[in-house]
């Protein structure tokens, strides 16, 4: 998954009624079309291990899972020696070797870590499971119901949010875009009606159905992101912290500070533990950069000398670098002072030396010494 060079995807938009209306062919919104999705091996990281995590943001036990999963994507990226910009592709050879279960789950957690790096391009970059966000907030689901993907906040941290689904195909895969991108959209009707049911405040703004095409090295076709964007009313806006919290919630707990991923959850303030993190500048700004595995999954050496193994290989090789939170951040989240992250102003840049995400959090590919 670590290609260095960019790589891009791309992106196709149609229409909602060409999407819902039986026998009518797909529609683009405009002929103009969208320009190109790019993203490299570091971002795509962070959003697969991002989605990952955010699925049970308060039982630890599942970190190690989610430590496999990641692995497993590691090498699943075509990378060849001599390419820039190139339209991203699957390795033949790797997804060949993996059996219909398998082969079908590393696409769709791929597909949900790319769809995720494309909310943060948009006005919800605060990401989180559905069923974590139902669960923690009450909301009931009922047995067999499907539901999407994520449930996603705006900058703002108002109550009006969005919900996503993700699928994901190969392009010689059966299954045609319309009827996946279809039932994306089924799953957040029914995740707006299961929201709705809820009366916990919260009011659907817009849903979001995608479907990732992926095409591999010896294909001719492109990878395409497909998606639909129908949007609802405008509710009256209040202000809910939940979302937002348990967006940064997961990059602790992905991580490993698994105490702190507690806190953001049950609304209490975090806790800077400064062995585990250190402080450096960067572009002018000061960032908390990991320095040592936090001690809650220290706590786990005790009873599993294999944490030292997944230290080298988790944080060596997938990531290679520091990964670190801006302070401004971390102040807020220290003082609960969540009003002020939304005056603050980052944005998605990758440069030589580090990756920068719109949510304050960064990748240092160059390790500070």
């Amino acid at each position: 998954m670590l290609f260095t060079n960019n790589r891009t995807i791309n992106v196709e938009e149609y229409t909602h009624t060409s999407v819902t209306t039986s026998r009518a062919s797909l529609a683009p919104v405009s002929t103009k079309g969208h320009a190109n999705f790019e993203f490299n091996g570091w971002r795509l990281a962070q959003g697969v291990a991002m989605t990952l995590c955010s699925q049970h943001l308060t039982k630890p036990e599942y970190w190690f899972d989610h430590i496999s999963s990641l692995l497993s994507l590691s090498n699943l990226i075509h990378s060849p020696l001599h390419s820039h910009h190139l339209n991203v592709r699957i390795k033949s050879s790797r997804i060949s070797s993996l059996r219909d279960f398998s082969r079908t789950n590393r696409i769709g957690e791929i597909s949900q870590g790319l769809v995720y790096l494309y909310m943060q391009n948009t006005d919800f970059p605060y990401v989180n499971d559905f069923h974590f966000f139902c669960d923690i907030n009450y909301i009931s689901i009922p047995f067999q119901t499907s539901t999407p993907d994520f449930v996603c906040q705006d900058r703002r941290q108002t109550n009006q949010i969005c919900l996503v689904e993700s699928k994901g195909k190969e392009t010689t895969s059966a299954g045609d875009i319309k009827s996946k991108l279809a039932k994306a959209i089924s799953q957040c009707d029914s995740g707006e009606n299961i929201i709705f049911k809820g009366n916990k405040g919260f009011h659907v703004k817009k849903s979001l159905g995608f479907c990732i095409e992926w095409s591999d090295e010896i294909n001719a076709d492109n990878s395409v992101l497909h998606f639909v964007d129908p949007e609802n009313d405008d509710f009256n806006k209040d202000i809910s912290s939940a979302p937002m919290r348990f967006h940064y919630a997961s990059w602790f707990y992905m991580i490993g500070d698994f105490d702190n991923a507690q806190r953001l959850v049950d609304g209490e303030k975090i806790i800077l533990n400064e062995f585990d993190f250190t402080q450096i500048p960067v572009n002018n700004k000061n960032y908390w950069i990991l320095k040592n595995l936090p001690y809650s999954v220290r706590e786990y050496q005790k009873t599993d000398l294999s944490i030292a193994i997944i230290d080298e290989i988790y944080f060596s090789n997938i990531f290679q670098g520091n990964i670190g939170i801006s302070d401004k951040i971390m102040q807020s989240l220290i003082n609960r002072a969540y009003d002020e992250i939304t005056g603050i102003d980052f944005k998605n840049e990758s440069t030589k030396d580090c990756e920068f995400f719109i949510d304050g959090t960064i990748i240092i590919k160059k390790k500070h010494e």
